[in-house]
């Protein structure tokens, strides 16, 4: 699950820093202002665009993982009809769920975040910020004792590695998964909406 989530965020972080500061830093953003596109269509298509790219990275960084161990086992003389994720077709509806509703919040939070920035080289200087938001839930996780129920399944990406972790484990529970998919969307939108009005705000562009 920590590996998955930080493929979205490695995904999204630097095509969002393109298309905000680095667009403020190339003179190019003001331009698009002057375009007759509303303000709505344009954060639509920056979202879409750094969403695309963090589900593009999630899913092929996946790949190359099992492909990669694949190999490994392989090379090894291992027995690769061995190897297999025990995930039943239900789960991995729930885990491409999952993945997609993550890529939209950190696309959301990345953009919300180093527009804020007047440089490429400050919109860099978020990153590890931001990556700790990431990296501490899934750190947690670890810990003895934390498993996906009605409480965990609220807290922002706490919940999804520990969804993720029970997919992978064919432990969860539908009413948990349910929780954490809605809790997800409801952070996916603020988060949304957030990067809306700091994209709407004049003194930000």
């Amino acid at each position: 699950p920590m590996m998955l989530l930080l493929f979205i965020f490695m995904g999204a972080i630097y095509i969002a820093i393109d298309i905000t500061a680095g667009e403020k830093e190339r003179r190019t953003l003001q331009t698009l202002f002057t375009t007759p596109s509303r303000v709505g269509e344009i954060i639509a298509g920056k979202f879409l665009a750094v969403l695309a790219v963090a589900v593009t990275s999630a899913f092929m960084n996946l790949s190359s993982l099992v492909v990669a161990i694949l190999l490994q086992a392989k090379l090894m003389g291992g027995n690769i009809s061995k190897f297999a994720l025990d995930v039943s077709p239900t789960g991995w509806a729930w885990l491409i769920l999952l993945i997609v509703l993550s890529a939209i919040l950190l696309a959301a939070m990345s953009l919300a975040v180093v527009l804020l920035a007047n440089s490429y080289k400050e919109a860099q200087s978020y990153v590890s910020p931001l990556m700790m938001l990431v990296l501490i839930p899934a750190i947690l996780v670890q810990m003895p004792g934390m498993e996906l129920n009605m409480t965990t399944a609220c807290i922002p990406i706490l919940n999804i590695c520990l969804a993720m972790g029970a997919i992978f484990k064919g432990t969860f529970s539908i009413g948990a998964m349910a929780l954490t998919v809605v809790f997800l969307a409801v952070y996916s939108a603020i988060a949304l909406y957030f990067a809306s009005l700091v994209f709407k705000n004049e003194n930000v562009i």
